[in-house]
């Protein structure tokens, strides 16, 4: 606003001393009436005090030598309904305070004999004698002091009384009437200054039409309308040389736009072709070669091979537990962690190794083994070498904890290596072999790494026959469950029978479970297959005596399954068999699977009156931890400890320590493996109850089990 009104004008050059003039007369003339006004405000005042004081004077007078107090104080309330009325006080003869008044509405301190004294200047309020009318005028108040006298028994002085009215009303009303003036005066000199301006703007406007008009055209609105283009003086000849400066402006910005499109639309197409270029070789979550882009750096490398003989290593990594970071955590928790494995896994590699990320939890490595200045082959220990020296650091760095937003985590990996030219050199083969050594890496118990040999294609190719026979064998009915007893190594009775599953195959016989569970787990058979263990077992277990229980084994896999609790209930409806004769067998590995969903589930297995019992205690992934955890119902001592425990002391020490434990625990123990009648007075001294083995009976048909209990060793005689 300030630039725009000392921006030169021709108008404003005329108007500018005109209007300094008239607001100064104005400024003069309003300081004047502000000061007149104010002193007529304080005359009226005073005039007011004075009035009042000799109209009430003689009543105060009197009212004080009649020592009527009430009198006084009435006079002096009579006052209160004047609005300018700040306080008053009739003080007696002896300078004592007879009779006082105070508005506290005006917040003006009240008059007193003291506040009088120091106002007159005198030491001693009592000896303040008033002889006649004093006023005094304040920054926000009057005083009128008077004397009180009385004709009675002649003229005396009884006192005085002094009134205090505040200048506050009177002082707004002239503020009020001094500013009314003024707004008359600023919008009268306002009407000139604009009447004045409004002349001279008829004056000037065709040169200010023209001057916008430029400015806006430097500014680029190329719309803007020349004016006084009609006109045939020199702001004609203007306007018409500004009109051709328009069109030449219009046409340079057209050139411009469609120079700049061009460019625009060229780099557009340059970065879809760059981006297309890249998701078609590359992982968009972790920008990692994909398995494209994969096949082709290994046939870049078979090049070099077939050319300089520099061999090369492929690597396959499987992430262990990640999809229990994904299901307990979240899919952006899973994303994330794939990313910070990126990341590790590139730190390890040299500058010619090539990271990729095949989908899921599955990542790749081409290895190129480092080579001397000026060296073309390496040899081939060098070669073993290397790779596996990169395998361990990469156990190493994944199983080291991963922060995923304030949650740590565990994971680990299995590696399948091949080596080309030794196992091959074309991608489709290198690949495939790897996947095989991964396969083997996994199936030894994960977090470990294996090269290929030629044994894994013989094994990968009876694995595809068996799985193909499983699922046909599953459709036809070729499984049979057989059952072991597990008795009261005391009485002979039988508690519980364990389900065991055997596949009767049409051409390799009745197969144990070594030889066709494993395949069930990697191929995800082990669910269908263990639901009809589960409907079978209990549909068998509920023709025998009530007391005794049927125990089914859950794999680790199969634990994974988010409806294996509705199958339990269902084949337990199904069969009609109450829940409390069912007992589920679990191994140590479920738990360090997924520790905390897995709990979950056997709590709820606890809730509906299912019994657990943990497998295999003291082998594999035992941990005293995992009682803890969760109170298990039985803990099964594995058969390795059983067999030796007449041969080795520290195999009879641990199977003690384990009975005691459980026995501290309240947690039944079930010795597994029995098989002689040493054994089984080594486990009745530890202390056990209950024993499970062939020296009790082997795996048998339902319909050969043998509930009387007569004789331990009776069912020794039969097995399948």
């Amino acid at each position: 606003m300030i630039a725009k009104l000392t921006k030169p004008s021709i108008a404003r050059a005329a108007i500018l001393p005109v209007a300094g003039v008239l607001a100064a007369i104005s400024v003069s003339g309003f300081v004047v009436f502000a000061a007149d006004d104010r002193a007529d405000a304080v005359a009226n005042l005073l005039e007011k005090a004075t009035l009042t004081a000799n109209v009430i004077a003689p009543n105060a007078a009197a009212a004080v030598w009649q020592f009527d107090t009430l009198s006084g104080e009435r006079i002096l309330q009579s006052l209160a309904s004047d609005p300018d009325f700040a306080s008053g006080v009739i003080v007696d003869d002896k300078g004592d305070v007879f009779a006082s008044r105070q508005n506290r509405a005006t917040k003006i301190a009240a008059v007193t004999p003291v506040s009088l004294a120091a106002l007159f200047g005198v030491a001693d309020r009592k000896s303040l004698v008033i002889s006649r009318l004093y006023e005094f005028v304040r920054e926000d108040e009057t005083i009128d002091v008077f004397p009180l006298v009385t004709q009675a028994n002649g003229t005396r002085n009884v006192g005085y009384m002094a009134l205090s009215f505040s200048r506050v009303r009177s002082s707004a009303a002239a503020r009020q009437e001094f500013f009314a003036i003024a707004t008359g005066g600023v919008l009268a000199l306002l009407a000139v200054c604009a009447l004045l301006a409004w002349v001279l703007s008829r004056v000037t406007r065709p040169i200010r039409d023209m001057t916008t008009a430029m400015d806006r055209l430097s500014a680029g609105e190329l719309e803007t309308g020349i004016p006084a283009l009609e006109r045939r003086d020199e702001i004609g000849a203007m306007a018409r040389a500004l009109a051709v400066f328009k069109e030449n402006s219009i046409e340079r910005q057209r050139l411009e736009f469609l120079t700049l499109k061009l460019q625009q639309a060229t780099d557009e197409l340059r970065r879809n072709h760059e981006q297309v270029e890249f998701l078609a070789h590359h992982d968009t979550l972790t920008g990692l070669a994909n398995r494209a882009q994969l096949r082709k750096n290994i046939d870049e490398s078979s090049v070099e091979l077939s050319q300089n003989n520099v061999p090369f290593c492929v690597f396959i990594l499987d992430l262990d537990r990640f999809k229990e970071v994904n299901d307990s955590l979240g899919h952006p928790a899973g994303d994330a962690l794939l990313k910070a494995v990126a990341q590790r896994l590139t730190k390890e590699l040299g500058n010619d190794d090539v990271l990729a990320r095949l989908g899921g939890d599955e990542f790749a490595i081409i290895q190129s083994p480092p080579r001397a200045a000026g060296q073309c082959s390496v040899d081939r220990h060098d070669q073993h070498h290397g790779a596996k020296e990169l395998a361990t650091r990469i156990l190493e760095v994944l199983a080291e904890p991963f922060d995923l937003n304030g949650n740590t985590v565990f994971i680990g990996c299995s590696i399948g290596i091949s080596l080309a030219p030794l196992d091959g050199a074309e991608s489709e083969d290198l690949m495939k072999k790897a996947d095989l050594a991964l396969y083997k890496a996994k199936s030894a118990g994960r977090h470990c790494f294996f090269f290929f040999d030629a044994e894994m294609t013989k094994d990968s190719d009876e694995r595809h026959r068996l799985e193909a026979d499983m699922r046909v064998g599953l459709v036809r009915g070729e499984f049979e469950l057989l059952y072991q007893p597990i008795v009261n190594v005391w009485t002979g009775e039988i508690s519980c029978v364990e389900a065991l599953v055997r596949w009767r195959h049409p051409v390799r016989g009745l197969m144990l479970p070594e030889r066709f569970i494993p395949i069930a787990e990697s191929t995800g058979l082990i669910v269908d297959l263990g639901e009809w263990v589960l409907r079978q077992a209990c549909r068998d277990a509920k023709a025998w005596p009530e007391h005794v229980k049927v125990a089914v084994n859950l794999s680790a896999v199969q634990c994974r399954s988010d409806n294996l609790l509705d199958a339990i209930r269902l084949a337990l409806n199904d069969a009609g068999l109450p829940p409390s004769r069912l007992e589920i067998e679990v191994t140590e590995s479920a738990l360090i699977d997924r520790p905390s969903s897995y709990i979950a589930f056997l709590n709820h297995l606890r809730n509906i009156g299912v019994s657990v019992a943990l497998d295999d205690f003291g082998t594999g992934y035992s941990s005293l931890s995992h009682l803890t955890l969760f109170r298990f119902d039985k803990v099964k001592i594995d058969k390795s400890f059983t067999e030796h425990i007449t041969e080795h002391a520290d195999c009879a020490a641990i199977v003690n320590s384990i009975v005691g434990l459980g026995r501290s625990l309240d947690i039944v123990t079930i010795v597994e493996g029995v098989e002689t009648a040493r054994q089984l007075e080594r486990i009745r001294a530890a202390g056990a109850t209950f024993a499970q083995g062939y020296l009790f009976g082997k795996p048998m048909p339902a319909a050969l089990l043998d509930f009387n209990g007569a004789d331990v060793s009776r069912n020794a005689n039969t097995a399948a």
